[in-house]
């Protein structure tokens, strides 16, 4: 008798995450959905071009992925797992978006950048919850999906409701070529991971886009410095950041990092790839975000204050 899991999941959107999850939990033989407005308004499938790295299983490059596209919200109650990958400035309209069709047997896996909104999350979701981050990332051009895909990835929770969910799915992602490493202090985890990203995307929009920025040695070590200075203002709000990877790495020497990085983005396309979805507004709502908690909790950085024309603040 097979002990094989069989889920039906539903991710929101065909954003970069949630497409790479989308091809390898279909792939595992799971039935995954993506709930969109305008189901009509998408182009109907998606070229794996990507690095599969995953030793168990792999995706055959250049293999189709069919988006199987939903677009009645009066049929969610139907999927066990909810897979949301969206930004961090929208898990409070998506969750409030949701919660009238979601019922209490299901469960919210939460894929994305976090800042400020778990105490929110946690009054307002409406069923078990779990952060779940990937190791992976890339992007979608002209409907092929470029980037890497690898096994591991990092999760937990913060209301004990939600243990249980936590171990059935980690056991769905095991059998999709998955290994989901516990962490307990999600917020400090998710915190120090968005004060990092806030860092790079502060110097990406003044430079106008990775090409630029990575070509320029003095502009990438402008980067780590803010790096820095994004980790000290979590590390002023109890976390302590170096008990991350990330939180490490920053603070090592810039100059290092500097190197590194360029050394790195020497790869060819690299730098344009990830220019590829180019949204500067985007980018530059990570550092207004951090900005304001600064200005709300009275914290302050001067290097981030110098960056303000460039996030367009007074």
């Amino acid at each position: 008798m097979s002990n094989k899991i069989v889920a039906r999941i539903l991710i929101l959107g065909k954003g970069n995450i949630g497409t790479f999850m989308g091809v390898a939990l279909q792939a595992s033989g799971n039935e995954v959905h993506h709930l969109l407005r305008d189901v009509y308004d998408s182009p109907p499938n998606v070229v794996c071009k990507f690095q599969d790295r995953r030793k168990a299983v792999k995706i055959k490059k250049g293999s189709v992925y069919p988006y199987q596209l939903l677009g009645d919200k009066d049929l969610i109650p139907n999927y066990g797992y909810i897979i949301m990958a969206v930004n961090h400035d929208q898990w409070r309209d998506a969750i409030l978006d949701l919660r009238p069709f979601v019922n209490p047997d299901q469960t919210l896996i939460l894929m994305g950048n976090i800042w400020d909104d778990f105490d929110w999350i946690e009054e307002n979701a409406p069923c078990p919850y779990l952060f779940v981050f990937p190791n992976f990332g890339g992007t979608i051009i002209k409907a092929e999906l470029h980037g890497w895909l690898t096994s591991r990835m990092t999760g937990g929770w913060i209301n004990c409701i939600s243990e249980n969910s936590y171990h059935d799915f980690k056991a769905l992602l095991r059998q999709a070529g998955f290994i989901l490493q516990y962490q307990e202090d999600m917020k400090g985890y998710l915190r120090t991971h968005f004060a990092c990203v806030t860092g790079s995307l502060i110097e990406v929009a003044k430079q106008k886009g990775y090409q630029k920025m990575t070509k320029n040695l003095l502009s990438l070590i402008n980067m780590y410095r803010l790096i820095r200075a994004c980790m000290l203002i979590v590390a002023n709000r109890n976390v302590n950041v170096r008990k991350f990877k990330e939180g490490r790495k920053a603070c090592q020497p810039v100059w290092w990092n500097a190197i590194k990085t360029y050394l790195i983005f020497c790869i060819p396309g690299l730098a344009k790839k990830a220019d590829a979805n180019m949204n500067l507004e985007a980018w530059r709502s990570y550092g207004i975000e951090l900005l304001t908690t600064t200005k709300s909790q009275h914290l302050h950085s001067p290097l981030l204050d110098t960056y303000k024309q460039v996030l367009l603040l007074k």
